[in-house]
């Protein structure tokens, strides 16, 4: 009886390690806990206005896939620099030793500052500490919309930018091309923070209404901005 005890316990011992290793031999966090926990090691830059560069090596000999979800919040270590915010979900598995790099779609947060470059660094954090943000970024990862139509709903939210505000944002070498957010842009931004729930009236792109539908062709973008204005 005594030996029967012993190798029931030997096996009760054998498969609580088993669960425990099974536990340990992967692991799906968010990005943050999994630096909460210590687990991985982080080194994150800039790269341009719509992109921001994640480096990640686990410290743990086990696998680890690391959720990297739109709206993490990349906060620059230099305070003329924008902000930034993940504006499409990543998930990376970090099954070796080395380190691995992406590329995570974002867009900047605080207009009136520089640009991020590879110079950069940031911090990261769950999310914005801006509630209407919190809301904005879910509706426009379902929309996909176009990296313009991102970054002014994003703009309309963090700076309350106006249309002529959002004209800063130029293409060609130097910022001097044509404005990057036209009037078909900055409707759509404005009709999609409408869908996160977030009253457009309020915000100062809703003087520019009408300059905005002066712009606009005939389609449904048009019409929803032609009802919103009879209705107010």
């Amino acid at each position: 009886m005594k030996k029967i005890a012993v190798i029931i316990v030997v096996l009760m011992v054998g498969v609580m390690l088993l669960s425990e290793f099974s536990i340990a031999s992967e692991q799906k966090k968010h990005l943050v806990d999994f630096l909460k926990e210590d687990k991985i090691e982080i080194k994150v830059h800039g790269r341009d206005i719509e992109s921001i560069v994640v480096s990640l090596r686990r410290k743990v000999p086990y696998r680890l896939i690391v959720l990297i979800p739109a709206g993490t919040y990349f906060v620059s270590t230099d305070r003329s620099v924008q902000n930034m915010v993940a504006t499409k979900g990543e998930e990376v598995t970090l099954d070796t030793d080395s380190w691995k790099t992406l590329v995570i779609e974002a867009a900047c947060a605080n207009m009136h500052k520089d640009v991020p470059s590879s110079q950069h660094n940031f911090t990261v954090q769950y999310s914005p500490t801006q509630k209407e943000l919190e809301k904005l970024i879910p509706i426009l990862e379902m929309a996909k919309a176009p990296f313009p139509v991102r970054q002014a709903a994003i703009w309309i939210v963090t700076d309350n930018a106006d249309f002529e505000e959002l004209g800063t944002l130029r293409s060609g070498i130097g910022g001097f091309g044509p404005r990057v957010i036209d009037e078909e842009v900055a409707a759509k931004a404005m009709q999609i923070c409408e869908k996160a729930g977030i009253d457009i009236t309020r915000k100062a792109i809703w003087r520019d209404r009408h300059t905005i539908l002066k712009g606009l062709k005939a389609g449904e973008l048009r019409t929803w901005l032609e009802q919103k204005i009879e209705k107010f």
